[in-house]
């Protein structure tokens, strides 16, 4: 058993994109003078490590500036600028334990950002955000069943256009579950492997955010079906 801890930097930039930039049909005027986002990142990583099971705890601050954002022109046009002072703090927890052929792991995590030039929340990114995963390798076939559960909770279809608040999107809950099968080509060494995977098992009527305004947000992926090799 043994414990980590670190302190991390970062200082990073994101460039805008093209309809950042350029513009589109849809109501969004180009800004040939927008700049990059530049963003500092500090976090602090506090790690458990035992024989069958881990923890983690990470504490981070970021604090970005030139943020892009999408603000009213000329009614009914639109334009992403930058915008002033925007900061970020939250918590993630992950937990992994490994019982025999049965593996666990959970990750949780909570964010809370905020316009200091606008003094308005960040509302376009889940304030909660969970991850389950469990599998359970059945050695004999070489195949293991993967279950995955993800939660998002306390956001919005899509960020501040103006003054307006944007709707509230209701919580998401999405279930997905795998089959992997281990494939032995003719004896050849390496990892190959068959999989049939179901994403959103129960059929879910999701949203997730619309960074570009779209009405009522996106609608997530229903039931669907991957089989594939790798």
């Amino acid at each position: 058993e043994r414990y980590t801890t670190k302190l991390l930097y970062g200082h990073a930039y994101r460039a805008p994109t093209a309809i950042e930039r350029l513009g589109s049909v849809q109501g969004i005027d180009a800004n040939s003078e927008i700049e990059p986002e530049i963003i500092d990142t500090l976090e602090w990583v506090n790690a458990f490590y035992g024989q069958t099971y881990s923890l983690e705890a990470t504490l981070f601050a970021n604090q970005w500036k030139d943020g892009i954002v999408l603000v009213p022109t000329t009614p009914p046009l639109n334009q992403y600028v930058n915008t002033g002072r925007n900061e970020s703090y939250g918590v993630e927890f992950v937990a992994r334990r490994q019982i025999d052929q049965l593996r666990l792991e959970g990750v949780a995590s909570f964010v809370d950002s905020t316009n200091k030039e606008a003094d308005t929340d960040y509302v376009a990114f889940p304030s909660w955000i969970l991850n389950l995963e469990g599998g359970y390798r059945f050695v004999d076939a070489d195949l293991e069943l993967i279950l995955k559960q993800r939660i998002m909770l306390d956001y919005a279809e899509g960020d501040y256009l103006g003054a307006a608040k944007p709707d509230s999107a209701d919580d998401y809950y999405r279930t997905d579950l795998s089959l992997v099968k281990g494939l032995d080509f003719f004896g050849m060494s390496g990892d190959h492997s068959a999989f049939l995977h179901v994403y959103n098992l129960f059929d879910q009527d999701n949203v997730i955010p619309s960074l570009y305004n779209s009405e009522g947000g996106l609608s997530d992926r229903g039931i669907g079906l991957d089989v594939g090799l790798s």
